[in-house]
């Protein structure tokens, strides 16, 4: 059995070096093998380097979120957490907030005035607290239904 599938083997190789080694057309196929074999050699690179590029990428996201987790809390003067809270809460929450008054002392919020109902003081409150360096938050909203 070995002796029949080492013939195999070289009825095989010597196929091959007589279908690349041929006078006529051998330059061709030798070319267009070369070509297919490069076009493979790309394809590999360009799939590693896709996943290379991916790992760098959760590798960044791990240290980002590692090094937020140890770092202190931002301290922000009344006036720029005004603004903060502003920009980052109201306008987002989707309450209308026409009524609504915003005073900041000490990164304590104090709400008051009124807003729609009492899911919409809520979502108010919840997006308030949310605002990088509220410490605290007074809500003395009211609803007007």
């Amino acid at each position: 059995m070995r002796r029949f599938l080492k013939a195999v083997g070289l009825v095989s190789l010597a196929s091959l070096i007589t279908y690349l080694l041929d006078p006529d057309r051998g330059r061709a196929r030798r070319a267009r093998l070369a070509d297919q074999l490069a076009a493979k050699g790309r394809d590999v690179s360009d799939a590693v380097s896709a996943k290379a590029r991916y790992q760098k990428g959760v590798v960044e996201g791990v240290a980002h979120e590692v090094a937020t987790a140890f770092a202190e809390e931002a301290v922000y003067d009344d006036a720029t957490l005004l603004q903060k809270v502003r920009s980052e809460a109201m306008g987002p929450s989707g309450v209308d907030t026409d009524h609504v008054e915003v005073d900041i002392r000490d990164g304590n919020v104090r709400l008051t005035g009124a807003v729609s109902d009492a899911a919409a003081r809520r979502r108010l409150v919840d997006f308030v607290g949310k605002v990088d360096g509220v410490r605290g938050i007074n809500d003395t909203l009211t609803t007007t239904s």
